[in-house]
């Protein structure tokens, strides 16, 4: 399946792809912020361009249990005009919710691993955006997350097998 992740921010959002195979995660780039119209037409045209199939959205969630920040209102706000425009325009996406904690810090580290640095990571709209790493970053521990999920799943699934091929009746 092929996604798309968002990372969402007052300023920018930050954009990533996954191959079909979901093998291969690709920082895309970032779009400045133009308002909440201009941003979900732009976004729309992604996805369809794309040929995107679902969407991982990267929610700020709070340090402390139970307790829901400004930033991850907004973002789930955002989040939901983006899937009402989506429905409004039939285009079928899966929309998936990843928490997005430290995901720029980590994007940040990767740039100076890589040699690039911070000035110039958040100067960038290209991939190499610091905005546009850190939706890879997302995008990547969703997707390890769920093929974690789904070995497990497997896992479990096999060994009601076995059990089952043990019992006589």
């Amino acid at each position: 399946m092929r996604y798309l992740a968002i990372d969402y921010g007052a300023r920018r959002l930050g954009l990533a792809l996954c191959d079909q195979d979901e093998i291969l995660v690709s920082p895309l780039g970032s779009l400045e912020r133009e308002g909440l119209r201009s941003d979900l037409a732009r976004l729309l045209e992604m996805v369809l361009q794309n040929q995107v199939q679902g969407i991982v959205f990267g929610v700020p969630r709070a340090l402390e249990a139970g307790r829901v920040g400004a930033g991850e209102e907004a973002a789930r706000a955002f989040g939901q005009a983006l899937r009402d425009k989506l429905a409004g325009e039939a285009a079928p996406v899966l929309f998936e919710e990843q928490d997005e904690r430290f995901s720029t810090a980590q994007a940040l580290r990767q740039g100076r691993e890589s040699g690039l640095s911070q000035k110039k990571g958040r100067a960038s709209n290209g991939a190499q955006s610091i905005d546009a790493r850190s939706a890879a970053v997302i995008l990547q521990a969703f997707l390890d997350a769920k093929a974690a999920r789904l070995a497990r799943e497997a896992h479990w699934d096999a060994s009601e097998l076995d059990y089952g091929a043990g019992t006589s009746t």
